[in-house]
Protein backbone atom coordinates (compact mmCIF):
# COMPACT_ATOMS: atom_id res chain seq x y z
CA UNK A 1 0.00 0.00 0.00
CA UNK A 2 1.32 3.43 -0.96
CA UNK A 3 1.80 5.70 2.07
CA UNK A 4 -0.50 8.69 2.33
CA UNK A 5 2.47 11.04 2.27
CA UNK A 6 3.64 9.66 -1.08
CA UNK A 7 0.11 9.89 -2.48
CA UNK A 8 -0.11 13.55 -1.46
CA UNK A 9 3.32 14.26 -2.97
CA UNK A 10 2.29 12.65 -6.27
CA UNK A 11 -1.03 14.55 -6.30
CA UNK A 12 0.79 17.82 -5.62
CA UNK A 13 3.11 17.18 -8.56
CA UNK A 14 0.11 16.47 -10.79
CA UNK A 15 -1.58 19.72 -9.74
CA UNK A 16 1.61 21.68 -10.38
CA UNK A 17 2.04 20.07 -13.82
CA UNK A 18 -1.58 20.90 -14.72
CA UNK A 19 -1.01 24.41 -13.37
CA UNK A 20 1.89 24.93 -15.77
CA UNK A 21 -0.04 23.33 -18.64
CA UNK A 22 -3.04 25.59 -18.08
CA UNK A 23 -0.77 28.62 -17.80
CA UNK A 24 0.95 27.82 -21.08
CA UNK A 25 -2.29 27.12 -22.96
CA UNK A 26 -4.03 30.18 -21.52
CA UNK A 27 -1.32 32.65 -22.58
CA UNK A 28 0.15 31.27 -25.79
CA UNK A 29 -0.01 34.43 -27.92
CA UNK A 30 2.63 37.13 -28.47
CA UNK A 31 1.77 38.99 -25.28
CA UNK A 32 2.07 35.81 -23.23
CA UNK A 33 1.55 36.06 -19.48
CA UNK A 34 1.78 39.86 -19.58
CA UNK A 35 -1.70 39.95 -21.12
CA UNK A 36 -3.14 38.73 -17.81
CA UNK A 37 -1.97 41.99 -16.20
CA UNK A 38 -2.34 44.39 -19.13
CA UNK A 39 -6.00 43.53 -19.70
CA UNK A 40 -7.27 44.41 -16.17
CA UNK A 41 -5.22 47.64 -16.16
CA UNK A 42 -6.57 48.81 -19.52
CA UNK A 43 -10.13 47.78 -18.65
CA UNK A 44 -10.15 49.43 -15.23
CA UNK A 45 -8.57 52.73 -16.26
CA UNK A 46 -10.70 52.96 -19.41
CA UNK A 47 -13.89 52.47 -17.41
CA UNK A 48 -12.62 54.87 -14.76
CA UNK A 49 -12.11 57.57 -17.39
CA UNK A 50 -15.55 56.93 -18.89
CA UNK A 51 -17.29 56.86 -15.52
CA UNK A 52 -15.41 59.96 -14.36
CA UNK A 53 -16.52 61.85 -17.44
CA UNK A 54 -20.14 60.95 -16.69
CA UNK A 55 -20.44 61.19 -12.90
CA UNK A 56 -17.42 63.26 -11.85
CA UNK A 57 -14.35 62.42 -9.78
CA UNK A 58 -16.21 60.72 -6.91
CA UNK A 59 -18.60 57.77 -6.92
CA UNK A 60 -20.46 57.04 -3.67
CA UNK A 61 -17.87 59.13 -1.84
CA UNK A 62 -14.90 57.22 -3.32
CA UNK A 63 -12.44 58.35 -5.98
CA UNK A 64 -13.68 56.88 -9.25
CA UNK A 65 -10.42 54.96 -9.88
CA UNK A 66 -10.54 53.24 -6.48
CA UNK A 67 -14.23 52.54 -6.94
CA UNK A 68 -13.59 50.82 -10.28
CA UNK A 69 -10.60 48.89 -8.92
CA UNK A 70 -12.64 47.44 -6.04
CA UNK A 71 -15.54 46.61 -8.31
CA UNK A 72 -13.63 45.24 -11.31
CA UNK A 73 -11.14 43.16 -9.35
CA UNK A 74 -13.98 41.47 -7.48
CA UNK A 75 -16.01 40.94 -10.63
CA UNK A 76 -13.10 39.63 -12.70
CA UNK A 77 -11.92 37.36 -9.90
CA UNK A 78 -15.30 35.65 -9.75
CA UNK A 79 -16.09 35.50 -13.45
CA UNK A 80 -12.66 34.36 -14.66
CA UNK A 81 -12.43 31.72 -11.93
CA UNK A 82 -15.90 30.43 -12.78
CA UNK A 83 -15.13 30.27 -16.50
CA UNK A 84 -11.71 28.67 -16.09
CA UNK A 85 -12.83 26.03 -13.58
CA UNK A 86 -16.01 25.16 -15.49
CA UNK A 87 -14.09 24.23 -18.66
CA UNK A 88 -11.06 22.66 -16.94
CA UNK A 89 -12.73 19.26 -16.47
CA UNK A 90 -13.62 18.92 -20.15
CA UNK A 91 -10.39 20.50 -21.43
CA UNK A 92 -8.16 18.03 -19.55
CA UNK A 93 -10.28 14.97 -20.34
CA UNK A 94 -7.57 13.24 -22.47
CA UNK A 95 -5.22 13.30 -19.47
CA UNK A 96 -7.58 11.22 -17.36
CA UNK A 97 -6.21 8.15 -19.11
CA UNK A 98 -3.31 8.46 -16.67
CA UNK A 99 -4.22 7.07 -13.28
CA UNK A 100 -2.55 9.89 -11.37
CA UNK A 101 -4.59 12.62 -13.08
CA UNK A 102 -8.00 13.25 -11.55
CA UNK A 103 -10.63 15.88 -12.50
CA UNK A 104 -10.21 17.50 -9.09
CA UNK A 105 -6.55 18.20 -9.85
CA UNK A 106 -7.57 20.07 -13.00
CA UNK A 107 -10.08 22.13 -11.02
CA UNK A 108 -7.53 23.02 -8.34
CA UNK A 109 -4.89 23.93 -10.92
CA UNK A 110 -7.24 26.22 -12.85
CA UNK A 111 -8.52 27.85 -9.68
CA UNK A 112 -5.04 28.62 -8.37
CA UNK A 113 -3.99 30.14 -11.69
CA UNK A 114 -6.78 32.72 -11.44
CA UNK A 115 -6.09 33.38 -7.75
CA UNK A 116 -2.36 33.88 -8.37
CA UNK A 117 -2.95 36.24 -11.28
CA UNK A 118 -5.48 38.36 -9.40
CA UNK A 119 -3.25 38.63 -6.31
CA UNK A 120 -0.42 39.97 -8.47
CA UNK A 121 -2.84 42.32 -10.25
CA UNK A 122 -4.02 43.70 -6.89
CA UNK A 123 -0.42 44.35 -5.85
CA UNK A 124 0.36 46.09 -9.14
CA UNK A 125 -2.79 48.21 -8.91
CA UNK A 126 -1.87 49.32 -5.39
CA UNK A 127 1.61 50.24 -6.60
CA UNK A 128 0.07 52.17 -9.50
CA UNK A 129 -2.18 54.15 -7.12
CA UNK A 130 0.86 55.04 -5.02
CA UNK A 131 2.84 56.19 -8.05
CA UNK A 132 -0.13 58.24 -9.26
CA UNK A 133 -0.27 60.02 -5.93
CA UNK A 134 -3.56 58.45 -4.86
CA UNK A 135 -2.69 56.60 -1.64
CA UNK A 136 -5.59 54.72 -0.09
CA UNK A 137 -6.05 52.98 3.24
CA UNK A 138 -8.16 49.96 4.11
CA UNK A 139 -10.60 50.26 6.99
CA UNK A 140 -10.85 46.51 7.67
CA UNK A 141 -7.93 44.66 6.10
CA UNK A 142 -8.83 41.23 7.47
CA UNK A 143 -12.41 41.52 6.22
CA UNK A 144 -11.19 42.59 2.78
CA UNK A 145 -8.84 39.59 2.55
CA UNK A 146 -11.58 37.25 3.80
CA UNK A 147 -14.06 38.59 1.24
CA UNK A 148 -11.45 38.24 -1.51
CA UNK A 149 -10.78 34.58 -0.79
CA UNK A 150 -14.46 33.84 -0.14
CA UNK A 151 -15.33 35.27 -3.54
CA UNK A 152 -12.63 33.10 -5.11
CA UNK A 153 -13.97 29.98 -3.38
CA UNK A 154 -17.46 30.87 -4.53
CA UNK A 155 -16.18 31.15 -8.11
CA UNK A 156 -14.42 27.77 -7.86
CA UNK A 157 -17.53 26.12 -6.39
CA UNK A 158 -19.87 27.61 -8.98
CA UNK A 159 -17.49 26.71 -11.80
CA UNK A 160 -17.24 23.14 -10.49
CA UNK A 161 -21.03 22.82 -10.48
CA UNK A 162 -21.27 24.06 -14.07
CA UNK A 163 -18.35 21.87 -15.15
CA UNK A 164 -19.80 18.67 -13.70
CA UNK A 165 -23.25 19.47 -15.07
CA UNK A 166 -21.84 20.22 -18.54
CA UNK A 167 -20.08 16.83 -18.55
CA UNK A 168 -23.51 15.17 -18.52
CA UNK A 169 -25.59 17.84 -20.29
CA UNK A 170 -23.58 19.92 -22.81
CA UNK A 171 -26.39 22.48 -23.07
CA UNK A 172 -25.44 23.69 -19.59
CA UNK A 173 -22.68 25.77 -21.21
CA UNK A 174 -25.34 27.87 -22.94
CA UNK A 175 -27.20 28.32 -19.66
CA UNK A 176 -23.92 29.41 -18.04
CA UNK A 177 -23.46 32.11 -20.68
CA UNK A 178 -26.98 33.40 -20.10
CA UNK A 179 -26.51 33.46 -16.33
CA UNK A 180 -23.08 35.13 -16.29
CA UNK A 181 -23.79 37.75 -18.95
CA UNK A 182 -25.76 40.20 -16.71
CA UNK A 183 -23.48 39.76 -13.67
CA UNK A 184 -21.48 42.88 -14.40
CA UNK A 185 -24.58 45.06 -14.09
CA UNK A 186 -25.53 43.63 -10.69
CA UNK A 187 -21.98 43.31 -9.35
CA UNK A 188 -19.98 45.64 -7.12
CA UNK A 189 -18.83 47.53 -10.22
CA UNK A 190 -21.94 49.62 -9.63
CA UNK A 191 -22.69 48.81 -5.99
CA UNK A 192 -19.53 48.63 -3.88
CA UNK A 193 -19.03 48.32 -0.13
CA UNK A 194 -17.17 51.36 1.18
CA UNK A 195 -14.03 49.56 2.27
CA UNK A 196 -11.50 52.07 1.01
CA UNK A 197 -11.07 55.69 1.97
CA UNK A 198 -8.54 58.33 1.09
CA UNK A 199 -5.63 58.27 3.46
CA UNK A 200 -6.17 61.97 4.18
CA UNK A 201 -9.96 61.85 4.42
CA UNK A 202 -12.64 60.20 6.51
CA UNK A 203 -15.43 57.77 5.68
Amino acid sequence: MIPLRDQFYAWRNVVFALFLRELQSKFNDKFGLSWAFVEPFVFIFTLSFARGAISGDDVHGLPVVIFMIVGMVGYQLFITTLQSVSISIKRNKPLYAFRQVQPLAAVVGSGFIELSIKCIVVGMLCASLYLLGMPASVDETLMLITLFFTLWLFGVSTGLIFGVAAAFVPEVDKIKSLVTRPLMFISCVFLVYKTFQRSTGTT
